[in-house]
């Protein structure tokens, strides 16, 4: 046993951070740790400006408006502003990317207005884009081929579809690239760094030999997850030559055969991808890491986990007909991990059960050789499936043992139909080494024969004959091939947990299970309530606006210690005194809690000391919610805010020390007044807090942006201090502004506490469109959902302004609350008695029951993931069922997400089932 600390860095986009990681280890298993706010950064992408290109634009004469396009991506590139952020936008045609170079400081979006309708085309001479030292683009949307022009064979690298060649920061994800003739798909070479390639399909690579999908040498630092890879030539109205070489190889030629260590491809991840449809050369492999001969390691620190990868060849196929060396084959690397795979199928190998004699193939990895090639080093096999559930398997590891040093294979599943599987400790590894192997059924869905490849049709715009989108095809493969079909699979429960990545193919969250899927739930914490426990507990909330926030900043007419001045102020912005009976009726609509905005800025004297007399009106409206039994929030509002008289408390980077005194000012006094309180009272420390400049939210700088986070700091850590039940209180914290911006977001981390999880990220959006508030949730899963921070939306809603009709505002309330539910983000209506008023608090009465009722069906639905709920299809004996959506219109039928009744009618009564559709 030893230990290896690897540095991986994981670029995250806008300004890709970098990310170490440092682990202790059994047996040389590296490590890389995955941020998940870097996945998908094209849907996440806010451009400062946006640019256009079209097939009829010009681009000597064009000013990329959608107007007046430009004509080439080319120029489109190199005439837009080196300092990025903005995106470029492809409008349906065909394409040459041509050469590119440019360095932007920060990434630019290239993107196809439609997916898949912009095409990237090889020319007759010309890659159909070569990225040559460029830097921070993003790539995402579009269809890249290949030309028949070139006659076939392995040659000319101008024949490559797509290259990427000595750069930095260059993102690859949701396009599909298929049909290479003279060389491979993708190039990834010459020392490029910090590069992804995410979401993307790959098929048909140069069928003449030695050709990839994605060839990778000398690359540093790289992600390559959540693809799909598979041939099928006949697709394309090819032949099939069995020539072609490993979907994905990653390797060293040596920039300088020198063998020093920047010569090497190092630290990449090979993750949640999908693997089928060999149809390839007989001695390769879907995977091969290492291949030239070099006298030095090629490769090191890779981490393969979470692929699937199907062996959907039949068995019945002409001899040496799509076969395989072995799933993975190794040659003169070090330090690499396969864990958490799942492999299923049949291998053809040429296996002698008379003479029990093989060709040397293994079913999972092949260990090689070539020339000068160093010996593999630091392998380990962990938590994998092995599946043939034709019985043939024959052996786990070919090659020769020779070649590897410090091996380490444990805790797998191997199944082969009851069939022995041959230990032959000469080819490397062996099931006898495992010593913690689960031999049985891991009930994984067995009849390959049906496979659908997953074919790009430009025709019908869909993926495989069925999928809208490359992630849709991904997880249907997932869910038909690697998921278990019982509860009762041995897989179950069985992983080795101190070797299992934190999520599973499908991004979920992991727990317990061997191979590429999770079918356990994620165990929560049961020591105490956590904030996220609590967040999901409340549903949906209520806000007290305009209340014990209003001010005036100016005190006309109005001394702080008068003693008419509580009341006055808290009827400044025309709401009435504040009630029990006004809670009672919150409470019994259905809100778990209420969130109680206070300004202090006006009831503090000359001695910094709030007004006791302001503190116990507080006290007085805390305890009206707490009566009720539901959550309460205070927190610190206008004192920070945007308005011109206030704002004494600032995210001024250059002025923080006064700043931290004032908030430090301000908590002390107020977590003093509740320290004894129980703990459905949460603070919440500052709320919109803005810049000297009264800065909204995306134009305030960097040191700005991470003042307020230092606050956050300070806040958190006065609470803890005061004692009593402050000690452990959950306590909420924001962003800049409380705004959902990408930029704020992925620059947050929550504060360091002295207890765990108990803070909350607090941010405010009213988006009022499906389109605008999808992004919103986009971000705020990306951000904070997928790093486990508990999230509440503490301000939204809608006016008449925004929508019209009540019946518009409705739908759009529902939606918000039950999007965001999905995620385990709870939300606040921003009730101001104004614009937003939900609550008549004068009548007790609610003015918009139609709001009010999406917003409490929308929490608390439940979900469901159907094609359609059609009533003609639903047949029930002697029984009458009727769909109506949440206004109580009947409908014939639902055909979009969104929340609906089932009433069914039977002699026995009627049942109402409410539902929410997730996606179609």
């Amino acid at each position: 046993m030893f230990y290896l600390k690897i540095l991986y860095i994981m670029k995250r986009f806008f300004y890709f951070i970098a990310a170490i990681c440092a682990a202790s280890l059994f047996s040389a298993m590296p490590v890389v740790a995955q941020e998940e706010a870097s996945r998908f950064v094209s849907e996440n992408f806010s451009p400062t400006t946006t640019y256009y290109v079209a097939e009829t634009g010009a681009d000597a004469v064009g000013n990329g408006t959608a107007t007046k396009p430009f004509k080439t991506i080319k120029y489109a590139i190199e005439n837009t502003p080196v300092a990025g952020g903005h995106a470029i936008v492809v409008k349906s045609g065909t394409y040459t990317g041509g050469y590119i170079t440019t360095k932007f400081e920060s990434p630019v979006l290239v993107k196809a207005e439609v997916p898949y309708k912009a095409i990237l085309k090889n020319s007759a001479s010309h890659r159909a884009a070569y990225l040559d030292r460029a830097e921070n683009i993003i790539i995402s949307g579009f269809e890249i081929t290949g030309n028949k022009s070139y006659p076939l064979g392995n040659g000319s690298t101008s024949a490559y579809v797509f290259q990427i060649d000595m750069c930095k920061n260059i993102v690859l994800e949701n396009n599909i690239l298929h049909d290479s003739y003279n060389n491979d798909i993708l190039k990834l070479n010459n020392r490029s760094q910090s590069c992804v390639v995410r979401g993307n399909i790959f098929y048909n690579q140069n069928d003449y030999g030695g050709d990839e999908h994605i060839d990778a040498n000398v690359l540093y630092d790289a992600i390559i997850e959540d693809n799909i890879f598979f041939n099928d030539y006949a697709a394309s109205g090819r032949s099939c030559a069995n020539k072609s070489q490993p979907f994905v190889l990653v390797k060293s030629s040596g920039l300088q055969s020198s063998g020093k260590p920047e010569d090497a491809s190092r630290n990449i991840s090979i993750a949640r991808n999908v693997f089928l449809n060999w149809w390839g050369a007989t001695d390769q492999s879907f995977l091969l890491l290492g291949e030239d001969g070099q006298n030095f390691f090629e490769v090191s620190n890779v981490m393969v986990e979470n692929n699937l990868f199907i062996h959907n060849e039949t068995k019945t196929a002409a001899p040496k007909v799509n076969r395989m060396s072995g799933t993975w084959s190794i040659k003169g690397v070090k330090d690499i991990t396969f864990r958490s795979n799942t492999v299923t199928g049949f291998i053809q190998h040429s296996w002698d059960t008379k003479n029990a004699t093989s060709d040397g193939f293994g079913y999972a990895l092949r260990v090689g050789h070539e020339s000068q090639n160093l010996n593999n080093e630091n392998i380990t096999i962990v938590n994998n499936i092995f599946s043939d559930p034709t019985g043939n398997m024959g052996e786990i590891s070919g090659g020769n043992s020779q070649y590897l040093v410090n091996g380490k294979i444990d805790n797998n599943l191997f199944f082969n139909t009851g069939n022995a599987i041959r230990d032959n400790a000469a080819h490397g590894f062996t099931i006898s080494l495992d010593q913690h192997a689960i031999i049985a059924d891991p009930e994984i869905e067995k009849n390959l024969s049906g496979v659908t490849t997953p074919v790009w049709s430009a025709s019908t715009n869909k993926i495989g004959g069925q999928s809208t989108s490359i992630e849709e095809a991904r997880l249907a493969l997932v869910a038909k091939y690697a998921t278990p079909q019982s509860a009762t699979s041995p897989l179950i429960g069985k992983a080795d947990k101190t070797n299992l990545p934190e999520r599973d193919i499908t991004y979920n969250l992991r727990s317990s299970d061997i191979g590429a899927y999770e079918f356990s739930t994620p165990p929560k914490t049961t020591d105490t309530i956590s904030a996220q426990e609590v967040v999901e507990k409340i549903k949906v909330g209520w806000n007290l606006g305009n209340t014990l926030d209003a001010c005036d900043y100016k005190k006309v007419g109005i001394d702080a210690v008068d003693n008419s001045a509580v009341e006055r102020y808290e009827k400044l912005w025309q709401n009435p005194v504040t009630t029990q009976e006004m809670i009672d009726v919150v409470k019994n609509a259905g809100f778990g809690a209420v969130r109680v905005p206070v300004t202090y800025y006006d009831h503090i004297d000359t001695n910094n000391v709030i007004d006791p007399k302001w503190l116990d009106r507080v006290e007085e409206v805390v305890n009206y919610v707490l009566n009720d039994d539901m959550y309460c929030i205070i927190d610190v509002h206008h004192d920070a805010g945007m308005y011109s008289g206030g704002s004494w408390i600032r995210a001024d980077h250059e002025e923080f020390e006064t700043n931290k005194e004032n908030l430090e000012l301000l908590w002390t006094q107020i977590a003093n007044r509740f320290k004894n309180y129980d703990h459905n009272l949460i603070f919440e420390g500052i709320n919109e807090i803005v810049d000297t400049n009264k800065d909204f939210s995306w134009t305030t700088g960097y040191q700005n942006t991470l003042t307020v986070y230092k606050l956050n700091q300070v806040f958190v850590d006065i609470v803890r201090s005061t004692g009593g039940n402050n000690a452990d209180r959950l306590l909420m914290v924001t962003t800049f502004c409380g705004v959902t911006d990408q930029q704020k977001l992925e620059l947050f981390t929550l504060p360091n506490d002295n207890v765990e999880n108990k803070i909350i990220l607090t941010v405010h959006d009213y988006a009022h469109t499906k389109a605008d508030i999808d992004k919103v949730m986009n971000r705020l899963n990306n951000y904070a959902v997928q790093r486990n921070i508990p999230v509440i939306i503490g301000e939204f809603g809608t006016t008449s302004n925004d929508l019209g009709s009540e019946e518009n505002r409705a739908e759009i309330a529902g939606y918000y609350v039950s999007q965001a539910k999905k995620l385990g983000i709870t939300c606040f209506w921003w009730d101001d008695g104004g614009n937003y008023q939900l609550l008549n608090r004068n009548t007790l009465s609610w003015r918009f029951n139609l709001i009010l009722k999406a917003l409490i069906d929308g929490s608390e639905s439940e979900v469901v993931d159907i094609k359609t709920i059609d009533i003609s299809s639903l047949s029930l004996d002697n029984a009458k069922v009727e769909i109506y959506n949440t206004l109580g219109i009947r409908l014939a039928r639902a055909t979009e997400p969104g929340i609906y009744l089932i009433k069914v009618t039977t002699d026995a009564g009627q049942r109402i089932v409410k539902i929410r559709v997730n996606k179609f």
